[in-house]
């Protein structure tokens, strides 16, 4: 699925320069939905939190909603989610 790849490709770079100007002890709020794409569900907020950690980030997941994805034939839950990272 290339364009799952090159979306956390965008991602990665997003966090490196959020944590570049980050100050140390202080928080960013990232605000995303999962997906559902050819009918795979895709755990943005989890990624995205296993890419901040990497970064040397500390990453938390404040769930905000579930939701249903209407993917036809069936429909698939979902949620959108609030990611935390504090720069350490």
């Amino acid at each position: 699925m290339p364009i799952v790849g090159t979306y956390f490709a965008d991602i990665e770079r997003a966090l490196c320069e959020i944590n570049r100007v980050l100050k140390t002890g202080r928080s960013a709020y990232i605000v995303v939905s999962n997906s559902v794409i050819f009918n795979e569900h895709v755990a943005v907020d989890e990624i995205l939190s296993r890419i901040g950690e990497r970064l040397g980030m500390e990453c938390d997941i404040i769930i905000g909603a579930y939701r249903i994805a209407d993917v036809k034939p069936q429909r698939i839950k979902t949620r959108e989610s609030i990611v935390v990272c504090r720069k350490i």
